[in-house]
């Protein structure tokens, strides 16, 4: 039994050889599916799933070991208003955010311009305004020459909101396929679109930018 973060620890093993999942591969090319169950593309592979945790008996010669959940997301009927229930929301994401903040490093935020993202920019303006702390934050953005694609026009809106600062990057059709490898070598499998080649420059972005921990 080997355990791993990544798949291709897994393929350093001594002995191992690739079996081909050809059902997830399927899935994949039919539905573009990817990270929907336990499966991946080597059959010898799983993925120990989301809330669950695996017990293995040391003592046992036969390696025993279980997969057990420990954490399930149950939701629930919410029985006020829609004000209260707007209220709560802020609550709780408020306190997300801020316990993401603990860290010896300064904490920089992906910043789209899309909801998610600018409400956490937000609110992580207004934490470090309550706590005394007049550094600011620092947000990457993923910009593009096409306007259809490009969100600046709205992740510019919440820096000005914000008065943090700004990094750009600007993915790049050719610089998609000059990284192809080590793009896919990072991410182990094929993913379901080119939107994780985004993310991918937005990180590369921070990590040239000196930031250690991202929002």
């Amino acid at each position: 039994l080997y355990l791993a973060s990544e798949i291709k620890q897994i393929k350093t093993a001594p002995g191992y050889s690739l079996s081909l999942n050809e059902k997830a591969i399927y899935q994949y090319l039919a539905n573009s599916a990817v990270d929907h169950t336990d499966a991946t593309f080597d059959t010898q592979i799983k993925h120990l799933p989301q809330g669950h945790y695996l017990h293995l008996k040391l003592a046992d010669p036969a390696n025993t070991y279980q997969i057990k959940q420990w954490y399930e997301l149950k939701p629930q009927k919410w029985q006020g208003s829609y004000e209260e229930a707007a209220v709560r929301l802020r609550e709780l994401l408020t306190d997300a955010v801020n316990v993401r903040l603990r860290s010896d490093v300064p904490v920089g935020s992906c910043l789209s311009g899309g909801l998610d993202s600018s409400s956490i920019v937000c609110l992580v303006a207004q934490l470090l305004k309550d706590r005394g702390e007049t550094a600011g934050q620092e947000t990457v953005t993923a910009c593009y020459e096409q306007a259809k694609y490009d969100e600046w026009k709205f992740a510019q809106e919440v820096i000005k909101q914000t008065n943090a600062t700004s990094h750009r990057t600007f993915p790049k059709f050719n610089d998609l396929f000059e990284q192809a490898d080590q793009f896919i070598w990072h991410q182990d499998e094929p993913n379901g679109s080119t939107s994780q080649f985004s993310q991918w420059a937005v990180f590369k972005a921070s990590h040239d930018a000196g930031l250690k921990v991202m929002v």
